[in-house]
């Protein structure tokens, strides 16, 4: 530090006795006050100069989560658990930390450094914690820790603990690198998600076929929809949870209900025949029967790229997808009708409903929202 404070004063080129006084001291006031005397034109450096100074002195002061391992497993296996494992840097700093070789086992209890910085989270916002300004990286740092809490491996939420978690790679790794990997990773191991074609990777049965993306068997029953295709949409996903919740000491989201649900439509209309593609996809999430849906954010947008974090974005690439569709099956087509599915959070004590949106002046759309209406009203009128 002292170099670094000596080369900043050789900079401005004139290095008095009383300068060198200073360093050896590190009085900061008296640096300022000779840099604001003598060299008024270099404030501007000083005040950068701080700013790296103050940024050094936290990372040297960061500490790392270290776990007590209860059962022994593989690095890769750890590093998945805290979903860590798609960044070669996570790989490479646990392992320099824990001073490992590649194929190391981790064994019963022994203690490990995992590639998660502990910060003292100051209860406002984590890009004023970390004294960033990147929204997306906060964002994802956020879901980062409520993905954690979901699975257990947080006892609280970093707002109640006021400890925050941000992993390695979001702050030390190569960002531009390690995204140019994630995306030839994407572009070359996941199939969009049409439901329709011959190329969806199916299990042939007796009664039908089992698709990847319901996790349970499809029988087409009828023809009653066939030449009709169904955009079938989930709200939210990927970056963006939507509604969130802890219900008995479970973190929950809005989108896996969503995307269940969305699923479920999706294979009755598959049933009837008709043509279905869902636009949003998650790659391991089938539909389930658990009370409580894991929270995760990889789910990706029908064409197997990632559901970008920007809002814009993220609507535009639907509506792009979908209108590219559209204009596929347009000839051939009886119709075309485009449903999107949200679970809305409401107040407590406020009555639970269902609502049905179309487009103003679409009377094919009032009609479709008039006959789900009406679907709803006479199967669940005796549910309270």
């Amino acid at each position: 530090m002292r170099i670094l404070l000596g080369i900043l004063l050789s900079w401005c080129k004139k290095v008095t006795k009383k300068a060198k006084h200073i360093i050896k001291n590190h009085n900061f006031t008296e640096i300022f006050r000779l840099m604001v005397d003598k060299w008024k034109k270099t404030i501007i450096a000083v005040f950068v100069f701080s700013i790296f100074y103050t940024a050094f002195l936290s990372a040297q002061d960061r500490n790392y989560h270290t776990i007590n391992l209860q059962k022994s497993c593989t690095v890769n296996r750890l590093l998945q658990r805290y979903a860590l494992n798609k960044q070669t840097c996570n790989k490479a700093f646990f392992l320099n930390q824990n001073v490992l070789k590649k194929e190391n086992f981790l064994f019963l209890n022994n203690e490990y450094t995992l590639p998660i910085a502990v910060y003292k989270y100051n209860g406002k916002s984590i890009r004023s914690t970390l004294g960033i300004v990147d929204l997306a990286k906060a964002k994802r740092i956020e879901q980062y820790n409520d993905l954690m809490y979901s699975k257990g491996l947080r006892k609280t939420t970093f707002k109640k603990s006021r400890i925050l978690w941000v992993p390695y790679h979001e702050l030390e790794c190569n960002s531009k690198l390690e995204k140019a990997k994630e995306q030839i990773g994407m572009k070359t191991s996941v199939d969009a998600p049409n439901l329709s074609t011959k190329t969806e990777p199916v299990t042939k049965t007796k009664k039908g076929i089992i698709s990847p993306y319901f996790g349970v068997e499809v029988e087409e029953k009828t023809n009653k929809l066939a030449g009709q295709v169904f955009y079938v949409k989930s709200g939210h996903g990927g970056p963006d949870p939507g509604a969130l919740c802890t219900v008995n000491g479970r973190r929950i989201s809005e989108d896996e209900y969503a995307y269940d649900v969305a699923l479920r439509l999706a294979k009755e209309l598959k049933e009837q025949g008709a043509i279905v593609y869902m636009i949003n996809h998650d790659p391991n999430d089938g539909i389930r029967e658990d009370m409580y849906l894991k929270l995760d954010n990889d789910e990706e947008h029908a064409d197997g790229q990632r559901i970008p974090i920007n809002q814009l974005k993220r609507l535009s690439r639907r509506v792009e997808l979908v209108n590219g569709l559209y204009h596929f099956h347009k000839r051939k087509a009886k119709s075309q009708k485009f449903i999107s599915i949200h679970v809305d959070s409401r107040k407590k004590r406020v009555r639970q409903d269902v609502f049905f949106y179309y487009k103003q002046n679409d009377n094919e759309g009032k009609s479709l929202a008039k006959n789900l209406w009406k679907t709803f009203d006479e199967n669940t009128s005796n549910i309270e």
